[in-house]
Formats: C-alpha cells, structure tokens, sequence
C-alpha cells in the first residue's frame, strides 16, 4: 500500500474531525463534551490524528500541514475534490513514486544493518566456540532435564569451591523445584566446573553460571520463572537466577550481597549461602561498577550434597 493510500485509509476512518481553521490553535471548552459520545468521538480523532502524524514522520513524508488539515475538512464535509482523477494522477505518481523509493530505501539500510548484526553474532559465536574449546561444546548443547521428585526428609546443598574459598548453599527445592533440578543435573554433568563469575557489581551480586564466560551463553535449553509469594529478596547472600526476560532462564545464577526487592517476581530465588559468606565478600571486593571483575574469579569445582534434615 502507497503512503498516499494509508493517508487515505485513515481519512476514512474519520482522521481529524477538525473544526479548527487551518493553523489556528485553541483550547478545548470542556462545555462542548455535552454527552459521553462527545467525548468518545473527540478522543478518537485525537488518536486517530496520532497515527497519521506517526505515519507522516515514520515515512519522512513532507506536507503542507494548513493544506493537509484544509483537504481533511473537505473530505469529511462532503465537498468534491477541486482536482479531477486525472489531475491527481499526473502530480501524484511521481510523489508516490518517491515515497515508494524512500520505503524501499530504508527497508534496505535496516536488512543491511540486520545482516551486518547476524555477521557480527556468527564471528561472536565462532570465537566463543573457539574459546570453549571442542571438549566443552556439549554445554552449550544440552536438553532440559525433567523435574526431580526430592525427599521431604533430606536438604540439598550446593558446594561452589573457587579460587576465593568455598560457599555452600541450602538450596529451595520446596520453591523452585526445576531451578534445583537444572542446578543438580548440570552440576552432576560438571556443567560449573571451570566457569567464572563474570559479572560482579558491588553493593549488588555476583554473576556466573556462562559455559563461555561472557554473560550471553546458557546450557542450549531455557525454561520459566519459579516465583513463591513469601520469598524475596529481603537479605543478602541469596542465590538468584539470571535471565534475559521471562521464560528464559538457564544456567547462570547469581549471588546477592545485600537486599534487592526490585527483582522480585523477575527473578527466581532458589537457594541462601549458609556457609562461605566471607568467600562472597572476597567475590564482591573483585568486582567494580560495570561488572567487570579486577581478577578471575573461578568454579574451580561444584558438587550436589544431601543430608538428612535434623
């Protein structure tokens, strides 16, 4: 469809019921909204009016805004066009010739931009591959395990021993039984060992759980948030999932030094460090404002423990 076209399709919605004389501006009289259907039809226009100037702008289309609303006026009043078909014809072609080119112009720079970005996203994937190495492409391959069945009886832990010390931690299979369960499968394949944290912001968290290392990769599957009602935020030492939205957490996790109820409901608790705090506080010394750590920060091993509760 011609942007000469979509101006006229909205015209016929009722665009810009304008009373107004072209280029005079004024404000409403709120006496003139006698009855509800005032109102509604005045707030139609308006927004009516809203697309036709987004239109306009998106398509760099250049009018003689007093003309445009003095033609609208016309048409919705009844009145004939001063112009035959064939009048229309001969000066409108080229216009919409032109409108035509400047579409197809832009619908090339943003395919350009779109294969230039694709281009750049393989190279990125070659060299995370690359810096994964071959013995390690199977985690970023992986296939959502199923939802483990726990015993009531028993508490899971998570053991991250790192090059700063180790922490344990109590995980919530009563919360989040698939985020336990993700946890529990990955580290049994050894999915953890040899990651870093490679995100820490003091005063904030401690980001891991990347196979590459650069907070863009998972394990190949994602799966959804686990939120309970009475579990926040509210205390440092928390173990979180990290995700790019919902439905798309994976395998990287993080670990919170102080309060940050902004992410309840977005992101899913699933565990409390019980031991190795003083290691946490080693982890957030080598972190810095953009994320970036001073010094690697590595799993050097992670291991699923279970005891009985008592």
């Amino acid at each position: 469809m011609t942007v000469s076209k979509q101006l006229r399709v909205l015209s016929v919605l009722g665009l810009l019921a304008v009373t107004i004389p072209a280029g005079v501006a004024r404000a409403v009289d709120p006496n003139e909204f006698k009855a509800d259907l005032d109102k509604i039809s005045y707030v139609v226009g308006t927004r009516i009016a809203s697309q036709i100037l987004g239109l306009l702008k998106s398509q760099d289309v250049q009018v003689n805004m007093p003309m445009f609303i003095k033609g609208l006026q016309e048409t919705l009043s009844g009145q004939a066009s001063p112009f035959t078909a064939e009048e229309q014809q001969k000066f409108m072609a080229p216009w919409d010739q032109a409108q035509e080119a400047k579409v197809k112009a832009k619908q090339e720079e943003a395919r350009a931009r779109q294969q230039e970005m694709a281009k750049q996203r393989a190279k990125q994937e070659e060299e995370a591959m690359a810096k994964l190495g071959k013995e390690n492409e199977w985690k970023l391959k992986l296939t959502k395990p199923e939802q483990r069945q726990f015993d009531a009886n028993k508490d899971y832990f998570w053991v991250l021993e790192t090059n700063k010390g180790t922490i344990k931690i109590k995980l919530m299979p009563q919360v989040a039984p698939m985020h336990v369960s993700s946890t529990m499968f990955l580290t049994e394949k050894g999915f953890y060992d040899g990651t870093i944290f490679h995100r820490v912001i003091p005063d904030f968290m401690a980001q891991g759980g990347d196979p590459v290392g650069d907070g863009r990769h998972g394990p190949g599957y994602q799966y959804a948030g686990e939120f309970a009602p009475n579990v926040k935020h509210d205390r440092p030492y928390l173990l979180s999932m990290a995700n790019a939205g919902p439905d798309t957490d994976g395998s990287q996790f993080f670990i919170t030094f102080k309060p940050t109820p902004w992410l309840d409901g977005k992101h899913t608790i699933f565990g409390e460090v019980v031991e190795g705090q003083d290691t946490v506080k080693k982890l957030e010394a080598a972190g810095s404002p953009t994320g970036k750590t001073t010094e690697e920060l590595k799993i050097v091993k992670a291991k699923i423990e279970e005891k009985a509760k008592g």
